[in-house]
This record gives C-alpha cells, sequence and structure tokens, in this order.
C-alpha cells in the first residue's frame, strides 16, 4: 500500500526541519517540545495530577489521568517515546488522555530519566520503581490493583516490554497487559525492515543507532534488559497488544516479539497500520482522522482485555459437585486464570492472607482455576494457597456460569470473580474482579451473614 496522504504530507513538512539526532540533546528536546503542542489536547478527562514518587536516584515525577466515576478502574503506566533522550510528559499528554477516556482507565504517565546524561539501566530502575508505587497505590489513585497494564509507545515500549519480563522475574507486580506500540524490542537492529526502510520514513536507521548508542553506552545491547526479545524465556508474560505500522523500521521488531510471546504461550495480537509511519498515533493532530481511528483500536483492545466480566445474576445455580467437598450453610468461590501467569489476582493473595478467619468461621472457601491442567502444587507454589483448589473442572464451570474471555486465536481466560452460595448452591452475591483485592473481610462478612440466617 502507498503511504497515507497523512503520512507523506507530515514528512514532506518533516523534511524542511533538522534531524533530531544530529542535534545536542538540549536542541532536540526544544525542537519536540516546540512541536508537541501540535498534537492536540486529547480528550477531556475528570482528574489530571502531576506528582513525585520515589526513585532509586531521587523522586521520578509522574502524571496521573483518571477519567471520572467513583469504582475503581484498570490502571495503565505509561512510558513516553523518544529514542530514551527526547519527550517527556508532554509528550504523550495527548495520547494519555485518550487512552484514560476511551480505554476507560486510570493512566499513570512517566517522566523517566533521559539519556545521555542518564545512560541505561537509569529509564529502567526509574520505571520499575513508578510501577512498583502505583502498584502498591492502586486504591488510592482511583485504580484497580488486580488490573495493571503496562504501555509504552517506541524507547517507551521498549522499557514497557523490559519492564514486563522485570515484574515477571522479581515476582510483581502483577500485571494483567502490556501496550506495546511501534516498540524496539531487539537493540541489534537485526531485521530487514531496518534496512528497507532506513531512510525517508521519520524513523532513520542513523537516529536509531544514534539513540541507542546514547541510551546502551558501554553495555552489551543484546542483554535482555536492553533488548527484551532476547530473553531466554517469553512464558508467563501478560497478554499484549502490538501495533506496528508497513512504513515504520521497527516493523520486524513488532512481529518478532509477537511472535516470540506466541511461541510461549502468551496471547498476543499484532495490528500493522497500512500506510502509515512510526508512532504516527501519538502524533495526534498531526495524522487528523488516521491518528483518531488508530487511538480507538488501542483504546478498545485496553478495554477488552482489563474490563471485568460481569459476574452471573444472583439466583443462578452452582454446580456443587464440581467442589470437592460440601459447602455447608455457606461457601466462597473466586475464579482466577493459571496462578503461575502475571495475571495471578491479588484477590487470591488476600483470600490467602485471610484463610484462618474463614476457617475459625466454618465458611468453605475454594479457588477454582480454569486452567484444568494446573495443580495445587502448582497454585501453591506462586500463591501460597492453603484452601482447596479445583482446576478440573473449573473452565468448565466458568464457561457455563460465562465467566470466560476469550482472547483471539489463545484460548480463554478467566477474570476473578468472587460468589457466595448457600447450601443448595444457589449464587447469593457476586463481586466483580478488584471489588476483594484488600478487602476479603467483606466477602466474609457477607458469608456469615449469609450462614446467620440459614435455618
Amino acid at each position: 500500500m502507498p503511504l497515507a496522504a497523512t503520512a507523506q504530507h507530515f514528512l514532506d513538512v518533516a523534511a524542511e526541519g533538522p534531524d533530531l539526532h544530529q542535534l545536542a540533546p538540549e536542541q532536540a528536546r526544544a525542537a519536540i517540545a516546540a512541536l508537541t503542542p501540535a498534537f492536540g489536547i486529547g480528550d477531556p478527562v475528570e482528574r489530571i495530577e502531576d506528582l513525585e514518587v520515589p526513585g532509586p536516584v531521587g523522586p521520578v515525577p509522574v502524571r496521573l489521568y483518571h477519567p471520572g466515576g467513583s469504582r475503581r478502574l484498570p490502571l495503565l503506566v505509561y512510558l513516553h517515546g523518544g529514542g530514551w533522550m527526547l519527550g517527556g510528559i508532554p509528550f504523550a499528554d495527548s495520547l494519555c488522555r485518550k487512552l484514560a477516556a476511551r480505554g476507560n482507565c486510570v493512566v499513570v504517565s512517566i517522566d523517566y530519566p533521559l539519556a545521555p546524561e542518564h545512560p541505561y539501566p537509569a529509564a529502567v530502575d526509574a520505571g520499575y520503581a513508578v510501577l512498583s508505587w502505583a502498584a502498591a497505590h492502586a486504591s488510592e489513585l482511583g485504580a484497580d490493583s488486580g488490573r495493571i497494564a503496562i504501555g509504552g509507545d517506541s524507547a517507551g515500549g521498549n522499557l514497557a516490554a523490559v519492564l514486563a519480563q522485570l515484574a515477571r522475574d522479581r515476582g510483581g507486580p502483577s500485571l494483567a497487559f502490556q501496550l506495546l506500540l511501534f516498540p524496539s524490542t531487539d537493540l541489534t537492529l537485526d531485521f530487514d525492515s531496518i534496512d528497507k526502510l532506513a531512510d525517508g520514513y521519520f524513523l532513520t536507521r542513523d537516529a536509531i543507532r544514534h539513540f541507542i548508542a546514547q541510551y546502551a553506552g558501554d553495555h552489551d545491547i543484546a542483554t535482555p534488559a536492553l533488548s527484551p526479545l532476547r530473553a531466554d524465556d517469553h512464558a508467563q508474560l501478560p497478554p499484549a497488544f502490538i501495533v506496528t505500522a508497513e512504513f515504520d523500521p521497527l516493523r520486524d521488531d513488532a512481529a518478532a516479539y509477537t511472535a516470540a510471546l506466541h511461541a510461549a504461550g502468551v496471547p498476543a495480537t499484532l495490528e500493522d497500520f497500512d500506510g502509515q509511519i512510526h508512532s504516527f498515533l501519538v502524533l495526534g493532530d498531526l495524522f487528523a482522522a488516521d491518528a483518531n481511528a488508530a487511538v480507538d483500536k488501542v483504546a478498545a483492545a485496553l478495554r477488552g482485555a482489563l474490563s471485568p466480566v460481569q459476574p452471573p445474576a444472583t439466583g443462578l445455580t452452582f454446580p456443587l459437585d464440581a467442589l470437592p467437598h460440601g459447602v455447608g450453610d455457606a461457601a466462597v468461590v473466586f475464579f482466577y486464570p493459571k496462578a503461575g501467569s502475571q495475571v495471578c489476582s491479588a484477590e487470591t493473595r488476600a483470600f490467602e492472607l485471610a484463610y484462618d478467619k474463614f476457617v475459625e468461621a466454618d465458611i468453605a472457601l475454594f479457588g477454582m482455576s480454569t486452567d484444568d491442567g494446573e495443580t495445587q502444587s502448582e497454585f501453591a507454589a506462586t500463591c501460597g494457597a492453603r484452601f482447596p483448589l479445583v482446576s478440573d473442572v473449573g473452565a468448565t464451570t466458568a464457561r457455563a456460569l460465562g465467566l470466560l474471555k476469550h482472547y483471539d486465536g489463545h484460548g480463554d481466560f478467566a477474570d476473578r470473580v468472587t460468589l457466595l452460595l448457600d447450601g443448595e448452591g444457589t449464587v447469593r452475591q457476586t463481586w466483580q474482579v478488584g471489588e476483594v483485592a484488600g478487602h476479603p473481610e467483606e466477602v466474609l462478612a457477607a458469608a456469615k451473614a449469609l450462614k446467620n440466617t440459614r435455618p
């Protein structure tokens, strides 16, 4: 497909300006700052707040975007692009407003330290500190700690992929999704698209090499913390939505990372925009309707991945024969995805901490896995849970109750939904994902009240 008209116009105008990578860092940053207002204001959101988060070498500035409403929403931690050298919170402001409003999520945008003054691993360390802080303070931010996504564009997409791997390897924070827009996933640049699209399409091969040299310094660029595609293992990472464009020199990076996730059994969708160039949707109004439509697709993917499945209506009958023993006068059953994955829920840990209180109150508590091959030992090793696990019929039961979501081409995954059952298996009360995390006492109180009403 030929270049889209919006892309061609942008390239014609950009050709009259300097090559940013040939400028001193402060000059290049000033040029980006001058261009940023042309991206547009973005969508209105109810709350925007600039904060500082404790970082490894000092405070890290962040900007919070909240679309409004009283319910706890999913949380997207976002890292801007700019070759690890340029950009900042204003650069991603228009896009973050749109993602918050259209994705119906809280967004925390990170102003990470830039190279060459702060080369690798400064941005990674700051990003992980903010991600950990956001997870720990999700409730204060109006967000749900059980539905956290990491995302970014270009160099920020690289950082987001690296942070998803670090979160897996360090045991948290637990991530439900990764949004990678035009990501650089292998800094060795060993891809055909780098050479085929080396010049004339906004992001050039020389610029990429310059950015990498300034960011990586003397470090081995093949290390996974710089090149996440080269990680030994891509299993147990969160599901991903990956965006690229037909005339993006990093196009093959995106495709290769998608393939690596697929090979590891991780759900991943690749969206390749015909006729467009690197980071066009980030540039907002400069790409008019094309960028707007692309953001709609990205926001829809974000909503679809992080929106909870609605619990079944009360009054339905739960199949008690699926449980390993009787339920007495009241029982609590909660569903969760494969425990070894990044989306092993905060509810699981909350119930584990409160388990003794359920035992003392004689309230049966069951965790129901929708990975039919998962064993009790696998579950316990990951989440530490002592209560009974139901796995062999978990997927069947969840499907019958409408609790499974389907990720394109990669099967079904359960959202975290909690049910209160009476002695006959009738569903008497339900909680959506996030409503239980950190508050299992609310479920226990409801179960006690139900038990006390039984004859």
